[in-house]
């Protein structure tokens, strides 16, 4: 970038001499003729050499510092501007006849340009001289950015930066560096730096002129429309508030919803088995009557009876048999049991912490075990207060599952138990619970401490089939 500046600048400058040298040429010219003219009159002729400096505007051509006229006619004289002296005072320039141009030779300290004036019969009758010198000529030129007429410092070899010859030389300057480039132009960077502060402290002095003229007359409406948008800003946070709670609760009464569904249709499809395997059963005692031959003693027909009546006993309190065996994952159990009371944790912002393995896993009927789960935990969501904590912790030991539930909320009496029954239909009365787990072989236990806690205690067998066999009678196979 900084060579395209160079050449361009250089370019500049040639075209700005061929301009001052046609101009000193024509004047040269124009003023040989009126010398010629003159027919030797000195007075004539130094009158004409005073009005020369003026056909030229100063930017058109350099100052002139010496004009004169060397007059070889007699009587030999050298005319300036200034007077006239004899040619002997002064040494005669050498001119020689054929010359008919003008001549411009640049000098390292002056520039000189020679014109020969002849007369009518083309015999030399003078030589007019003008003489510049080069820092007048150079101030002509105008001031140089990256061009400079002396070899800087730093060249070692002129070959690699002479840019030109003729007329004169000019030698490639290279860019300053910031620091020196900077120092250079201290002054412009002050007064820059000047008008940037008073630029600035006018400016300062407006803004607060405008703020306290708007104060003045806008103040109570600024401070209306700021109380405004401050209440709006509150009303849009507590709507954005209020439409995540609601977002969430409708969420929370989603899963509940669902998951409610779901344990009905489970519970009324495996009732509806029970009630048709109680219908068996008895069919087959009664063709068992009717038909003496079918060969099914007594004591199993009692037993079958007992069977039937211990089914319908479960039926009539919602209860169902513990009799599908199969691998339950205990973490995964709860989970499913938790979320039919997602609504009831949320709205009362309860803490139910859970502790179990991943991996913790036990044979037992799901659905008779997530009743069991479902009974426990429901009831201590619903006994708690707003703002209740609770705690499961389930560990396995010895083929057996411990089960203990902490709460801290308050003792059920049978006034709550109903209450609880209206809210939730699947909870079962609190004897009922201990019966049912009696009966399947579980070790169930409710206390409160003297800290006002509620502590519920089940233990489950990891193996409940070899418990359980004594209770299946099987009929068919």
């Amino acid at each position: 970038m900084h060579k395209k500046t160079q050449q361009e600048e250089l370019k500049i400058i040639q075209q700005k001499t061929g301009i001052i040298i046609g101009n000193l040429t024509a004047l040269h010219q124009l003023t040989k003729d009126r010398v010629a003219a003159s027919n030797g009159d000195a007075e004539r002729i130094q009158n004409i050499l005073s009005s020369t400096p003026r056909l030229y505007a100063p930017q058109e051509l350099p100052k002139i510092k010496r004009l004169s006229y060397y007059k070889h006619s007699f009587p030999q004289l050298i005319i300036t501007r200034f007077g006239s002296l004899p040619l002997d005072a002064g040494p005669l320039p050498r001119v020689r006849a054929s010359e008919r141009e003008t001549e411009i030779t640049f000098h390292q300290n002056i520039i000189l340009s020679k014109t020969p004036v002849l007369d009518v019969k083309g015999n030399p009758e003078g030589i007019l001289e003008v003489l510049i010198t080069p820092l007048d000529f150079r101030a002509s030129l105008g001031d140089l950015r990256t061009l400079s007429f002396y070899p800087t410092p730093s060249t070692q070899e002129e070959k690699n930066y002479l840019l030109q010859k003729e007329p004169f030389a000019l030698y490639a300057k290279w860019p300053d560096h910031f620091w020196k480039f900077a120092f250079l132009h201290k002054e412009r960077y002050a007064v820059f730096l000047f008008y940037t502060l008073l630029f600035l402290f006018l400016s300062a002095i407006w803004t607060f002129y405008i703020n306290r003229q708007i104060r003045k007359g806008y103040g109570d409406n600024l401070e209306f429309l700021k109380a405004s948008l401050s209440k709006s800003m509150l009303v849009e946070k507590k709507a954005k508030e209020d439409f995540i709670a609601y977002e969430l609760k409708h969420k929370n009464h989603q899963i509940s919803y669902q998951s409610y569904k779901n344990l009905h249709a489970i519970l009324g499809a495996r009732q509806k088995e029970q009630v048709q395997h109680i219908c068996q059963s008895l069919n087959v005692v009664r063709e068992a009557l009717e038909n003496p031959n079918i060969g099914l003693l007594p004591e199993h027909q009692l037993e079958i009876i007992r069977s039937c009546l211990k089914s319908a006993n479960l039926l009539s309190n919602g209860l169902v048999s513990n009799t599908k065996m199969i691998p339950i994952n205990l973490k995964n159990l709860f989970v499913e049991t938790q979320s039919l009371f997602m609504e009831k944790i949320y709205k009362s912002k309860i803490t139910l912490d859970l502790f179990c393995s991943d991996k913790l896993t036990f044979y037992g009927d799901s659905l008779f075990t997530e009743l069991l789960l479902m009974n426990m935990i429901g009831k201590a969501i619903h006994r708690v207060s707003k703002n209740g904590q609770i705690s499961v912790i389930v560990t396995g030991k010895n083929d057996c599952i411990h089960l203990e539930i902490q709460d801290n909320g308050f003792s059920l009496a049978d006034s709550s138990e109903k209450l609880l029954k209206k809210s939730f239909p699947f909870f079962i009365e609190e004897e009922i619970f201990q019966e049912m787990c009696q009966i399947n072989g579980l070790k169930y236990e409710y206390l409160r401490t003297d800290n006002s806690l509620n502590i519920t205690k089940l233990i489950i067998l990891n193996n409940l089939s070899d418990s359980l066999q004594s209770n299946i009678v099987q009929l068919f196979k």
